[in-house]
């Protein structure tokens, strides 16, 4: 991979992979800075459990491990003995399980033969207290593990019942899709999770922008991928992804590679559009038999242009120009096409411009077909 990507670049794509940057969600990282503020302070007004709440892909997980190195930085400097650890609780099938993975995030070398759930996160505790340790600990999709528990949630309960009993030195962050705390089946436990009062919303288009364009500095080779590129996986990234960075970083992956197979030394349009296929399954030409035959063959029309051109967007004027059709007319089609997710209708600089979402190699494949049984 010598052509598109730096060196190591494509790991930087994966979602493991955390930058120095986050943007549009610095805010986030702040709040949770001052909500654990006392912490650094050595004081204890601080919340023993804490809701991250939001759509797949807006950052959640990232906002955590950014905090997780700001703090861990700061707790250094000032001598302070703070762990944090995230664990993923899809993979954890019972509290049995869980409270194994959070001792041994504490104590990796101790051996947890013959204590239940509870008594290891005793243990935890009393390692804290005698090492004057804090744990800020991560539970990750915490949400698919309490429907998996259908609200029997016991270890949870028990750690914030413990921290009532005695120092507080374990703190979680919750995180998660859906708001959980409303299948507790113990309803006192919801007045002990704090939720966060910056938002985690989809992205818009041009937030993801911002990200992919960060983010493509340190993945790609100068000259790579152009502004018309970044804005073109927003777009879909918005339309399709439902303003996920996941997805856009993913989109940029695979485009890349799509890139270097073909022994180019540049994204191009085709290469994004192919990838957009393979994420969401390559559309069938049948799909087009209920169009009318004028605008199957605008549809067509409209790819030649795009495989001619080889760019992302054109202008509106610039297709009028090259099909010469009624504006009308044309924009009746493209409203149809924007509506099937064919076609994208970006408004920008008072002009419109249109972006072409379907590989146009495959309808020219549609047209062939056409051919053939005409």
């Amino acid at each position: 991979m010598g052509r598109i990507f730096k060196v190591d670049g494509a790991s930087k794509l994966s979602p493991s992979y955390l930058p120095l940057e986050l943007p549009h969600r610095e805010q986030h990282i702040q709040e949770l800075l001052k909500i654990f503020s006392p912490l650094l302070e050595r004081e204890k007004q601080i919340p023993w459990a804490i809701m991250i709440q939001g759509p797949s892909g807006t950052g959640k997980t990232s906002v955590v491990r950014a905090f997780f190195r700001a703090i861990s930085n700061i707790a250094s400097e000032r001598g302070i003995k703070i762990i944090t650890n995230i664990i993923n609780c899809r993979f954890m099938k019972s509290d049995f399980s869980l409270a194994q993975a959070i001792a041994l995030s504490v104590m990796p070398s101790v051996s947890l033969r013959g204590f239940s759930a509870t008594e290891m996160i005793q243990n935890v505790m009393e390692y804290l207290r005698n090492n004057e340790s804090y744990l800020i600990l991560a539970l990750d999709d915490f949400d698919s593990y309490t429907i998996r528990k259908k609200s029997k949630l016991k270890l949870v309960y028990d750690i914030l019942k413990q921290q009532e009993i005695i120092d507080s030195r374990l703190f979680i962050i919750f995180i998660g899709v859906s708001d959980y705390t409303l299948m507790f089946e113990e309803s006192w436990i919801r007045n002990y999770v704090w939720r966060t009062k910056s938002k985690f919303e989809p992205y818009s288009w041009s937030e993801l922008k911002d990200i992919l364009g960060k983010r493509a500095k340190e993945v790609f080779k100068d000259g790579v991928v152009d502004e018309s590129e970044l804005i073109f996986v927003s777009r879909i990234s918005s339309k399709f992804g439902y303003g996920s960075a996941r997805y856009g970083l993913e989109l940029l992956l695979i485009s890349g590679m799509e890139a270097e197979w073909e022994g180019n030394n540049k994204i191009n349009s085709e290469h994004i559009r192919l990838s957009l296929a393979k994420l969401e399954g390559e559309q069938e030409a049948a799909e087009f038999s209920n169009f009318s035959e004028d605008l199957r063959e605008f549809a067509l029309a409209l790819a030649e242009v795009f495989e001619e051109e080889d760019i992302s967007y054109l202008t509106l004027s610039s297709l009028l120009s090259r099909l010469k059709k009624e504006k009308q007319k044309t924009m009746e089609y493209l409203n149809r096409l924007n509506l099937e997710g064919i076609v994208d209708l970006l408004e920008f600089g008072g002009d419109v411009y249109i972006g072409l979402f379907l590989p146009s190699k495959l309808i020219s494949l549609m047209k062939q077909r056409d051919d053939t049984l005409t």
